[in-house]
């Protein structure tokens, strides 16, 4: 496992992704803008998928199977380093937002909906992507998440005709303390990133190379 997080870590940090990290650090900080917190968030949401498109292009995927990992062993680091990228993420939206409201720009309290936001973002995206990737391989999973795509907007679209149910939505959230209700949606993110994990594992497990 620490080879296989080493070699993750290292692939990030040399990734093509990782290099525009501190070009919008730098430029949030000069412009003193906090919705660069939210670059910095998209940025860490698809490097996990960045890596495993690296992977599928060098071989790699298949020449790990002749290492002694089980197939669980490798799917568990990328959930792994999923989530180090995560706290990673975190912590350079914290400072960020630190200095921001040093210069009166931002408020700590304005940033963490933002922050918060933009963390979840980073395990919502390899948490959907993740199980369709290691079934279909990348490739074919890119054209399975545009199906997903058009599938979820048109939900969204069907349910934002129907005001009666959004307006319940809305009046329950106003009513929920920020604490409350960021700590359901943190249970239920941890939930799902931990059934993500025990699919792709049943999938990986049954893949034919």
């Amino acid at each position: 496992m620490k080879g296989l997080l080493t070699k993750e870590i290292y692939l990030a940090c040399t990734s093509a992704v990782f290099l525009y990290v501190p070009v919008f650090i730098v430029l949030g900080l000069i412009l003193k803008n906090p919705f660069f917190l939210t670059y910095i968030g998209v940025f860490f949401a698809v490097m996990p998928i960045s890596l495993m498109s690296f992977d599928e292009t060098s071989r790699w995927d298949r020449y790990v199977l002749g290492m002694p990992f089980s197939r669980r062993t490798i799917v568990t680091a990328k959930y792994a380093v999923t989530l180090i990228l995560a706290a990673f993420a975190c912590v350079i939206m914290l400072l960020m937002s630190l200095v921001l409201a040093g210069g009166g720009r931002m408020s700590l309290e304005a940033s963490l909906p933002v922050m918060a936001s933009s963390v979840a973002l980073c395990l919502i995206f390899p948490t959907v992507l993740y199980p369709l990737n290691f079934k279909l391989g990348t490739t074919k999973a890119r054209m399975a998440m545009l199906v997903l795509v058009g599938a979820v907007t048109g939900g969204m679209v069907l349910l934002s005709t129907r005001h009666s149910i959004i307006g319940d939505l809305t009046d329950k959230m106003r009513n929920t303390s920020p604490a409350v209700f960021c700590g359901i949606g943190a249970a239920v993110l941890l939930a799902l990133f931990a059934a993500s994990w025990a699919l792709s594992v049943r999938f990986y497990t049954k893949r034919e190379f």
